[in-house]
């Protein structure tokens, strides 16, 4: 019997054997192919540049081949960029595909310049003039090439350890659409190549092949979804193969075409598959609204998650009691001065002047007044983005001064002496408390204010999200130049058009470009403000003299004079001295230049069409109400009872 026993054991445990083995051996889960093929492109990846590395070893060495073969590179990169940012984007930006302009090097406590690695800083001296001439150069690429290499192969190494989710898997593809057309289709990262098309093509026929692995899946529960992904995804293709010039690529018509809507298909199929959401697995702000359908949606980005407040502490008793705090001047010393007084509502929330008057018309604040329309979608502020919160800014204008030149222990006291701003607080913070005023709450409910400025109802952004049959024929072709030939998308990134970068949105750019002091013909003067380099000490390199916060070009008709110091009066400057490369094209020369120095060869036609887009991106009328009035002291012989709506000045 004992061995009867042990003979049924040793059947089951076989069966149970043979049972597990047929599972592990069944249909691999999707994610586990999906890796696979991950894995086995990074590797090719690696093998490539060995490659190239070699050729790079010889004593002589053909231009055409070295970027033919670097071309097979970055298409072959283009294959794995969407999981490689998903998992590692710091990683990736430092040393992988970021800029070809110097960083600072991120989490060190010292300040620390890192020279600008990967393959967009190799792809500048593969297309270099004196490639095939210089020593120097050769020797220059053949270290960068092995430094990418070092990285890849450590990169390579930590693959093995990586378990991803479908979530991940769908997330990492919405993503790289993002990325597809805010970046890649833009020119953003073949800054030399102009290989812009046929990389976008590699990244699309990678979510091809990656969103294959769920096609059976959503057939069976939306058949008809599952066809118009595919087909998205296939004319996608066809549109850029059958165009081979970027410059007269219609890149519009394939972002409002194509791109945008298989975007939100993906989001479509994530949710129609029960594929979790992020929202569903951390309680962190996020960036991004994962469940929006279109990158021109009002709701695309999460302005909470560039403030202290969230969406359930906030309200609109808040919102109602921060626009009253903003036309009041009692925020200021002499009770005359007030954050509208440079933040006009009818200018877009900008004053007209080239720099703000300041307190008691004694000169000029330091810099221009920039719109507050789309502001909060920054995760800095200012032009030298020394403030990391919105919140922060108020701080910085109440002590300067120049500006409101107080305390908010001056503030404070002013506004609990007035019983309706009392009441107003203790109906915003839902409570009856005997002190309902604070500095955290003036700040908070400001921020809640200047957070509801937002604005995604232009022309433009009602034809791409297809509200509206067409655009005028020159704003459709300035759209065009705008995300092409003239490089302004590179800088200025969908959908805000300012330097809030994407896909994640969580970083701003700032950018040296050479502004003069004035707008004089001929060789002109640098304007002394060093700008960055005069914000956070942790950031005080020499990299970032001159170098100002990338705004929105939204409401650009509305807000003149341009630029930091205001020194030109209309787009069409503003266009002759990019056409021209920056400071570089009117005799100011900076080593850290980061605007390319070469012409852009605009036509007046071109540029006229470029600045009729500008104008399309027009939308803040529905925010230019203000007050009434302002709460008054019991006393109406206080002084305080002088204020007027939006200041004196």
């Amino acid at each position: 019997m004992k061995k009867l026993s042990l003979l049924l054991s040793s059947f089951a445990l076989i069966c149970i054997s043979m049972l597990l083995f047929s599972f592990n051996n069944s249909t691999p889960k999707k994610t586990d192919s999906i890796l696979a093929n991950y894995r086995k492109n990074s590797e090719h990846f690696l093998q490539l540049l060995k490659e190239f590395q070699l050729e790079l070893q010889k004593p002589t060495i053909v231009q055409s081949t070295i970027q033919n073969q670097f071309k097979t590179i970055r298409l072959q990169y283009k294959k794995i960029e969407f999981l490689a940012e998903y998992l590692e984007p710091d990683f990736i930006k430092d040393y992988v595909n970021g800029p070809p302009l110097p960083h600072l090097e991120r989490n060190f406590a010292q300040l620390s310049e890192l020279e600008p690695e990967g393959l967009q800083a190799i792809e500048e001296i593969v297309y270099s003039d004196d490639l095939e001439t210089s020593a120097e150069t050769k020797n220059e690429l053949s270290n960068k090439v092995a430094k990418l290499i070092t990285k890849v192969d450590e990169f390579v190494r930590f693959q093995p350890n990586i378990r991803l989710s479908d979530r991940n898997i769908f997330e990492a593809m919405q993503l790289q659409m993002i990325r597809i057309m805010t970046l890649t289709i833009t020119g953003f990262d073949t800054p030399a190549s102009s290989n812009s098309l046929v990389e976008t093509n590699i990244s699309l026929q990678t979510i091809q092949d990656v969103f294959i692995q769920y096609s059976s899946e959503l057939q069976k529960v939306n058949p008809k979804l599952k066809g118009e992904i595919e087909k998205l995804l296939t004319t996608s293709i066809i549109q850029l193969q059958k165009n081979k010039n970027p410059d007269e690529f219609d890149r519009v018509r394939f972002i409002r075409d194509f791109a945008d809507p298989l975007y939100g298909k993906l989001v479509d199929a994530q949710e129609q598959l029960h594929i979790e959401f992020v929202y569903e697995t951390t309680p962190f702000k996020q960036s991004l609204n994962y469940k929006s359908r279109s990158i021109f949606s009002e709701n695309f980005l999460n302005k909470y998650y560039f403030t202290s407040l969230t969406e359930a502490e906030n309200s609109s008793q808040k919102e109602r009691l921060g626009e009253l705090l903003f036309f009041d001047p009692i925020l200021s010393k002499n009770n005359e001065r007030a954050c509208a007084s440079c933040h006009r509502p009818e200018l877009a929330f900008t004053d007209g002047l080239p720099k703000s008057a300041a307190m008691n018309f004694e000169g000029t604040v330091q810099r221009n007044s920039p719109t507050l329309v789309n502001a909060v979608y920054s995760d800095k502020f200012f032009y030298d983005l020394r403030a990391d919160v919105l919140e922060s800014q108020l701080e910085h204008v109440v002590i300067s001064e120049k500006e409101f030149d107080t305390s908010f222990e001056e503030i404070i006291n002013k506004i609990s002496s007035i019983d309706e701003y009392r009441k107003l607080f203790n109906v915003a913070y839902g409570g009856n408390e005997t002190e309902p005023i604070t500095k955290s709450r003036i700040q908070e409910v400001l921020s809640s204010y200047v957070a509801s400025l937002t604005s995604f109802n232009s022309e433009f952004d009602k034809y791409m999200r297809k509200e509206t049959p067409k655009l005028s024929t020159s704003v459709y072709k300035g759209a065009n130049l705008f995300l092409g030939k003239a490089g302004c998308a590179t800088c200025h990134f969908l959908p805000v058009f300012n330097g809030s970068v994407p896909p994640m949105y969580r970083e701003m750019e700032s950018e040296v470009l050479g502004i003069p002091l004035t707008a004089q013909k001929g060789k002109q003067t640098l304007d002394p403000d060093l700008g960055r380099y005069l914000g956070p000490l942790k950031e005080r390199s020499k990299i970032y003299k001159h170098s100002f916060k990338t705004v929105t070009v939204r409401n650009v008709n509305a807000t003149s004079p341009y630029m930091h110091n205001g020194v030109y009066n209309s787009l069409e400057e503003v266009m002759e001295f990019y056409n021209n490369g920056g400071g570089a094209g009117i005799g100011i020369h900076l080593e850290n230049q980061t605007l390319p120095t070469e012409k852009l060869e605009l036509t007046k036609a071109e540029i006229k069409d470029i600045i009729a887009f500008m104008n399309s991106l027009t939308d803040y009328s529905k925010l230019n109400k203000q007050p009434k009035g302002v709460p008054l002291h019991s006393e109406n012989a206080n002084s305080l009872n002088k204020r007027v709506v939006g200041g004196k000045y």
